[in-house]
């Protein structure tokens, strides 16, 4: 299984660490992370579309603004405090251009969105709304999501799922 992890806003070039979380404690499977970064006011998102379709993942994981970015790239994904509306980015960071990122986040098939309900940064409140129908966990956390172990289970229970469907799949083939 593959999942890639698709970081939020940051200007430091380093791992994620939601992405050394799930790397760390799902050995069996193969996790990459896709960083991009905000550099001299110019997002370099571009790497994450290209890694994302070159790696083709079962799974994506994405945190804030990188769930906005991958919205659109995976039916299967797990979002961690997204960033819904471009308009809030350039409302937070006016220093840098997203103007090439999209208006919303996409709604896809099977999303879990996962909400840190004392999320310092994002509403917390317009994503529940957002995304309401979806498999949404709302905790007891801040945008940073000190909690990776509620990532981690999300994660496996995807993995159990599409695992579960390629074997009726199989199955159904003969």
């Amino acid at each position: 299984m593959k999942i890639i992890y698709v970081n939020g806003f940051k200007t430091e070039n380093k791992p994620s660490s939601t992405y050394l979380y799930l790397k760390k404690n799902l050995k069996d499977e193969e996790v990459i992370e896709c960083r991009w970064l905000c550099e001299n006011g110019k997002i370099n998102y571009k790497n994450i579309i290209n890694c994302i379709k070159k790696e083709s993942p079962n799974i994506i994981v994405a945190s804030s603004t990188g769930g906005l970015i991958v919205s659109e790239l995976a039916e299967v994904q797990v979002l961690i405090n997204p960033v819904i509306d471009r308009k809030d980015l350039e409302n937070l960071f006016p220093k840098c251009d997203f103007s090439n990122l999209p208006l919303k986040a996409s709604k896809q098939e099977y999303q879990t969105i996962i909400i840190g309900k004392n999320d310092e940064i994002l509403n917390p409140n317009k994503t529940i709304e957002y995304f309401k129908g979806k498999n949404i966990i709302e905790i007891e956390d801040n945008h940073r999501l000190e909690n990776k172990q509620v990532v981690l289970e999300a994660v496996k229970n995807y993995i159990k799922f599409i695992n579960n469907l390629t074997f009726v799949l199989e199955i159904d083939d003969e």
